[in-house]
This record gives structure tokens, C-alpha cells and sequence, in this order.
């Protein structure tokens, strides 16, 4: 009998814990903390364009660096023949790369509110009167994803969410409404450079309904990192030669990671 009650209770504590979300402004903290003291990162990666069965179709070659001392980048584009192509310098960090790599929690959570994830400051819970509507205030769950627990910002009917791996504080997935449709950023094979974490491979996908074909995708695969480097390169010289598929994956790549 007493053991019986026991393992009841242990049973009950183990799903009580399961159960548990932090609130997300203590998450998107944690997410941040990853990076702290990271000032610059370089990127390598390629860019493929994908078919509905997530094919190749059309693929670059980017040598992306990321400033969040001065919260811009530089964007060069390679043809297959290492030849620039395309150059785009002193713009804003993308949402998408400020969400992977930024070192600055309000950075990310401004990110996310403007892509309709639910935020609740710590200043905005403490304003209501008990635990409970606190907890209630919060749109989190716990899922599973691609064979992952994950932690669940955002309700069924949120404009956006945001899955981060439980217990890791790294996000997983990101859904959107962009452009009129759903757009997901699925972060996947994380590694480490410098003591900072990275997804080795990001793909967007977009389609009208969550539950619906992709229409449109971009894989990135993210070859080789340098973070903290002094950059003393000079810019490439640039020859404006690209296809029009080329174009329409710039275009497209562009667009779904702001």
C-alpha cells in the first residue's frame, strides 16, 4: 500500500515537472545568454531554392557577416565559380539571424512580438494578483515536434510561435504569418563555435495553412562559422551576373528571413 502511494507520488512529481514552462520572457533571456559576448560572426553557408518535395533546384553560395555592435550586415553572394554576384552592406540583421545569434534579450524579444509570439514581460505578470493568473497569462505548452519535446510559445490561434528544445533553451522551430502565409523556420544538427551554439541547417518553409504543401522553401546550410572575427577584408568586386532563378531565390531568401 505505502509503496503503491509512493510511487503514485513520484509519478505525479515527474509529470509536474514534464509539465513545467518557464515564462517565456525567463526563456528568451536564456536564448540570449547563449550568445553573450558575442560581438561579430561570419558566415558561410549555401542557399538552395526548393521544389514542393523539397528538392534542389537553384543553389548560391553566401558569405554572410553579422555586427551586433552595430546591428548590420553584409551580405556577398558567390556563383559556383566563387565569383561575387550580388552584395548588400550596412542593412539591418535579418529577424531571423537576430533570433539565432543575438546576444541582446530585448533584441530577440522584439523579434518575436513583432512576428505575434506571445511575450509576457516580467513587469506585466507582476501587475496581476495571484500564481494562477500569472500562469494563465502565459500562452505556453509542451509539445512534441519531429521527435522532440519542446516547449510551445504561443496558442493555437496566434498569429506566431515559437518551439524551443526543453530544457536546452534553443529554438527549434519558428512560425509566422508572412506575406499572407504560413512561414516556419525549422532550426536543425546544432553545433558549437567558440562556446556558441548554431544550427549547422535552417529550412524555411511556406504554405498557406500550417497542415498544407509547401508552395515555397529555402534550405541554408551553414558550412563554416568564425565568431568575435576583425574583419580586414576588402569588399569583393562585384559582377552583376545571375540568372533569373538566382534572382528569384535572392528575392525569396531575402524576404522570409526579415
Amino acid at each position: 500500500m505505502i509503496w503503491g502511494v509512493l510511487a503514485g507520488l513520484c509519478v505525479a512529481i515527474q509529470s509536474l515537472a514534464w509539465a513545467y514552462v518557464p515564462p517565456s520572457e525567463f526563456i528568451v533571456k536564456n536564448i540570449a545568454a547563449k550568445h553573450t559576448g558575442l560581438r561579430t560572426i561570419k558566415i558561410t553557408q549555401k542557399i538552395s531554392q526548393l521544389d514542393p518535395s523539397l528538392q534542389v533546384t537553384t543553389q548560391v553560395k553566401e558569405v554572410l557577416r553579422l555586427d551586433f555592435r552595430t546591428e548590420t550586415a553584409q551580405s556577398v553572394i558567390m556563383d559556383a565559380q566563387g565569383q561575387a554576384v550580388h552584395l548588400r552592406e550596412g542593412v539591418p540583421i535579418p529577424g531571423l539571424w537576430k533570433l539565432v545569434f543575438s546576444p541582446n534579450p530585448a533584441t530577440i524579444a522584439s523579434v518575436l512580438m513583432q512576428s505575434g509570439v506571445p511575450i509576457q514581460t516580467e513587469a506585466e505578470l507582476l501587475k496581476l494578483p495571484t500564481e494562477a493568473e500569472r500562469r494563465a497569462a502565459e500562452n505556453e505548452s509542451i509539445v512534441r515536434l519531429r521527435g522532440h519535446t519542446a516547449w510551445l510559445l504561443g496558442a493555437e490561434k496566434s498569429q506566431g510561435k515559437l518551439w524551443i528544445e526543453k530544457d536546452v533553451f534553443l529554438p527549434f522551430q519558428w512560425g509566422r504569418i508572412k506575406d499572407g502565409d504560413w512561414c516556419e523556420s525549422q532550426f536543425d544538427l546544432y553545433a558549437s563555435q567558440k562556446g556558441f551554439p548554431y544550427p549547422r541547417q535552417i529550412e524555411i518553409l511556406q504554405r498557406n495553412n500550417p497542415e498544407d504543401r509547401v508552395d515555397l522553401g529555402i534550405r541554408l546550410e551553414l558550412t563554416e562559422i568564425v565568431a568575435n572575427f576583425e574583419s580586414r577584408e576588402k569588399t569583393p568586386v562585384v559582377a552583376p551576373d545571375m540568372s533569373d532563378a538566382v534572382k528569384k531565390l535572392l528575392e525569396n531568401y531575402y524576404r522570409l528571413i526579415q
